[in-house]
């Protein structure tokens, strides 16, 4: 008699979830105030305006020669259903997750975004993943040092193979021998097994010193730049002219 009241009270539980759930699925079907129809309504709510498609990489023309740079990128990104009801909200902490990483497509490093803007009407829902991917749009601050540019930095490392700096106290940039004046010397101490650079004028290498960028490379998330003190990599580089044939 107890395993009988005890299953149809399992029962009455059953048939209460069930109709629970159908109820909650009702009001959420009637109202839908809990989700915005469409990744464009979102947009519309946070002020963001529809834009032309564009890739196209723009520096900033205030600043001439600097490693910084707005470049304008297309991503596409997967939103969890957390963010199903602020979809404006996802794809920024996404856009968030990127800064201070280096993006190949932008070809430097995330330093800001803005102008979030949704390049489709509203998310696709692949088979059973429960991730909403949508394309989206931003302008982007990036730190990009090019070839030729100049940069400053800390020396933090003197070694008779090259001289390590901190650039902007984040970045690494690493000088090698060959790059380093051959009128300039190395002086260790045997005793210490420390040394240190001296320039051709015999004063000791330290502190804030410029260089000529070489390269930006970047391995299992480390940032680091190439450089040189030579003159002759300093000068800027000229394109030579094609001769055309007669």
């Amino acid at each position: 008699m107890a395993d009988v009241a005890t299953d149809s009270k399992r029962r009455r539980s059953v048939d209460g979830e069930e109709k629970r759930r159908k109820k909650h699925k009702k009001s959420h079907a009637s109202t839908g105030d809990d989700m915005p129809v469409s990744l464009a309504e979102a947009s519309a709510a946070a002020g963001i305006e529809d834009v032309k498609a564009t890739t196209t990489i723009t520096a900033n023309t205030n600043l001439v020669g600097s490693p910084y740079h707005f470049v304008t990128l297309e991503v596409h990104v997967s939103l969890p259903p957390l963010y199903a009801a602020n979809p404006t909200l996802g794809v920024r902490d996404h856009f968030d997750s990127m800064i201070m990483s280096y993006v190949p497509a932008a070809r430097g490093v995330i330093l800001a975004h803005s102008n979030l803007q949704f390049l489709d009407r509203s998310a696709k829902v692949m088979y059973d993943s429960p991730f909403a991917c949508v394309w989206a749009r931003a302008r982007f601050l990036v730190w990009k040092p090019e070839r030729g540019g100049k940069l400053e930095g800390y020396v933090n490392l003197q070694s008779p193979d090259h001289i390590g700096l901190l650039v902007h106290g984040i970045f690494n940039a690493a000088i090698s021998r060959k790059k380093i004046p051959k009128n300039w010397s190395y002086n260790e101490d045997f005793e210490t097994g420390e040394g240190q650079w001296t320039d051709a004028d015999g004063n000791v290498v330290d502190g804030k010193i410029a260089f000529t960028v070489m390269s930006l490379n970047s391995s299992s998330e480390i940032i680091s730049v190439e450089g040189s003190l030579l003159p002759e990599d300093a000068q800027p580089t000229q394109k030579k002219e094609k001769k055309s044939k007669h």
